[in-house]
């Protein structure tokens, strides 16, 4: 009866860190989706660009 128990125990924390795991990369997929579309209006004076990033919003208004 004791490993039973141990068994549903294992079981149900390895779901619930699975969920968890989850839940946590779909928060951060969606979170880069949004970043995805980054505005490069705010390129220059924001800090969340890389300058490879604002390199590449220099080349795409230069070519407007």
């Amino acid at each position: 009866m004791k490993d039973k128990m141990m068994i549903v125990i294992y079981v149900a924390t390895l779901i619930i860190c699975l969920y968890l795991i989850f839940m946590t990369e779909l928060a951060r997929k969606e979170t880069q989706t949004h970043w995805g579309t980054k505005s490069c209006e705010l390129a220059e004076i924001s800090p969340d660009f890389t300058p490879q990033e604002k390199a590449d919003c220099r080349i795409a208004r230069s070519k407007k």
